[in-house]
């Protein structure tokens, strides 16, 4: 089966599409929230090297709380590598507007300290039957900047219980450029869009996508169909972080162009992505959000959407990450609201109320 065909199904089983968030959403979840409260910025900041940054939001059913896993850059290291030895850390709370550090994850019961043994980036969790699952780009070392041995996309297991304590199950994406996995489900399969870097297509081609009907074997179908990698439309020559969700019956998919603003894009009947706006190109007002939003995820609230991003406020984007002096380099996780109108999607990042009455009615669950 090709991209474009297995893409063109996907439009047409839309309605039976979910992301975890939704498909953990309950009636009465948001009992916790008082209406009229406002989302504070920062919403969280890494306790140690302030480098949080990737962040992935999961609504976590056993403890009746929501998580954000996000990548622990060690931003304030003064020597060594900045982007190498990061763990994965948790933020939790109870509402989405007041976080905690929970402590960072455990793999083979190890690299659950601020300066991991092993290098880990942008985590992606979905629930799957009795288990969690992440997705998550690793490396073997912590050697260098950006940490040595590129392996890919590992995949690893939890006990929902214990969502801070991960075994690795396998190898989901091999390749030393495969990172950034984002995942959506589909009838009877799982689809992974993920970031890769490939000789053999044109400048601009970044995004692709596997498919797994038990996310353990991939099927690697190729770069994703439509805008999403055309330059000509986008003027983007890279992309990473491809986030894929549904929203108001509509299938979209975000990504992180790493400089400038976030893209959409949304799936139309012959299953391409067309370009459906630029999100967060304006900063914000408050001191820790002064610049593009990056790497962004979504929780789905019914009719509401909320966008949650990394900013990093003083780093000067015209020079190289790793040239960025240590007062460049802090990590801060935000929050915004999502806005569709005709098709084209826009995000407000000032101030946000919920309302107390967003969560999903049991029956609208797939």
């Amino acid at each position: 089966m090709t991209a474009d065909s297995v893409q063109a199904e996907q439009v047409r089983s839309v309605r039976y599409c979910s992301i975890f968030i939704l498909g953990a959403t309950a009636l009465g979840l948001f009992a916790h929230a008082t209406r009229g409260e406002v989302f504070p910025k920062p919403l969280f900041s890494d306790p140690n090297y302030h480098g949080s940054c990737d962040p992935e939001v999961f609504y976590d059913r056993e403890a009746d709380e929501w998580l954000i896993f996000y990548t622990g850059r060690r931003a304030l290291r003064a020597a060594g590598g900045v982007a190498a030895g990061c763990p994965i850390g948790v933020a939790r709370s109870k509402d989405l507007h007041e976080w905690k550090f929970a402590g960072y994850c455990r793999f083979d019961g190890h690299d659950d300290v601020p300066d991991a043994e092993h290098t880990y980036w942008a985590p992606a969790v979905v629930r799957h039957g009795d288990s969690l699952h992440m997705f998550v780009t690793y490396r073997g070392t912590s050697e260098g900047f950006w940490g040595g041995e590129p392996e890919g996309i590992r995949h690893y297991v939890a006990d929902p219980k214990s969502p801070l304590d991960w075994q690795y199950a396998d190898l989901a994406v091999a390749g030393p450029e495969a990172i950034d996995a984002g995942l959506i489900r589909l009838p009877g399969r799982w689809r992974l869009y993920y970031r890769d870097l490939s000789p053999r297509t044109p400048k601009g081609v970044t995004t692709y996508v596997a498919e797994s009907t038990d996310l353990m074997t991939w099927n690697t179908l190729g770069p994703a169909v439509g805008d999403v990698n055309d330059r000509r439309v986008t003027g983007y020559g890279y992309q990473e972080a491809p986030f894929p969700f549904q929203w108001r019956g509509q299938t979209w998919l975000l990504t992180d162009p790493a400089g400038p603003p976030i893209a959409a894009y949304r799936l139309d009947a012959d299953g391409a992505w067309r370009h459906a706006g630029v999100l967060l190109d304006v900063p914000g007002t408050h001191a820790t959000d002064r610049s593009f939003g990056r790497h962004p995820s979504v929780a789905v609230l019914g009719d509401r959407a909320l966008v949650f991003y990394h900013c990093e406020p003083h780093r000067d984007y015209s020079k190289p990450y790793p040239e960025q002096p240590i007062a460049n380099r802090r990590c801060y996780l935000q929050v915004g609201e999502l806005h569709e109108e005709s098709g084209m999607l826009s995000v407000s990042r000032g101030l946000i109320t919920l309302t107390g009455q967003e969560s999903v009615p049991e029956s609208e669950l797939p």
